[in-house]
């Protein structure tokens, strides 16, 4: 029997899923608390039972973004709900031809979920950081600006009264940020990570990164964070904190030009 989608999501079980593998379902319970006229969900279910959602969250006003997980048996049902063109889409590595098939023309990047396992020492600051407040506003544009990347345009619109920026400074200007998008008491992930160019090879985004690992730490939660196979410098840096590389994912750009 052929599986069927629904819109919506059983909360319960995400909350199961998320329990089993805080990092994995982070992102959707986070979203879902903090977020809620930004996502939708649409489930399929198998034999009567949810296998497999889709997470889809509409905060970039370009392009929806489209997180797939769990298992399905056939996910074909789940892979004919995406929307059409553009998108951004994170996926199992082995449903990527399937997506870029549909959609094509399409770019695609592996990814890896990398997580802090263990106790681990936390980094010693070797650089002035701090979280930045609505005074920095002007300073984390002008870096944005600077930068020019898709990993930085989002913190043009960026509420810092309510998000969790860490930066560093060289002096009284802003050379290097990193963000935690997801706060949960079990996890927190981190996003955003840059440093300026001229600035590369210093210690300054082990310096924001080893920040908000402290941060995560004083309250009791993990660290998790997506890192791109083919970001050496990145992969070492992190290997370096103690992040363990873990679950592969394919990022999809059918046509939004974002890269991870």
């Amino acid at each position: 029997m052929a599986g069927r989608v629904e819109e919506g999501i059983d909360e319960a079980w995400l909350d199961r899923l998320y329990a089993a593998d805080p990092a994995a379902h982070a992102l959707s319970v986070w979203d879902r608390i903090a977020w809620p006229q930004l996502v939708e969900f649409r489930t399929l279910l198998e034999g009567g039972a949810p296998s497999a959602y889709l997470l889809i969250w509409k905060g970039l006003p370009e392009c929806p973004v489209i997180h797939w997980a769990g298992e399905a048996r056939d996910p074909e049902p789940l892979l004919a709900t995406f929307p059409p063109r553009p998108f951004l889409a994170i996926v199992p590595p082995e449903l990527a031809p399937s997506v870029a098939g549909r959609h094509p023309p399409t770019e695609t990047y592996s990814l890896r979920l990398r997580r802090l396992t263990g106790i681990m020492p936390l980094p010693v600051a070797g650089r002035p950081t701090r979280r930045l407040g609505r005074a920095d506003l002007p300073a984390l544009r002008a870096l944005a600006a600077e930068d020019g990347s898709t990993v930085t345009d989002t913190y043009l619109a960026i509420d810092l009264d309510y998000d969790w920026v860490v930066g560093g400074f060289d002096g009284s200007r802003l050379v290097a940020v990193a963000r935690a998008e997801v706060r949960l008491p079990q996890v927190w992930h981190i996003s955003g990570v840059c440093t300026l160019r001229s600035f590369r090879g210093r210690g300054w985004g082990r310096a924001v990164v080893g920040h908000l690992m402290r941060d995560a730490s004083e309250r009791k939660a993990s660290v998790g964070l997506y890192v791109r196979d083919d970001n050496v410098p990145a992969r070492r840096m992190y290997d370096r904190l103690g992040f363990e590389p873990g679950t592969p994912r394919a990022w999809v750009d059918a046509g939004a030009h974002r890269s991870p």
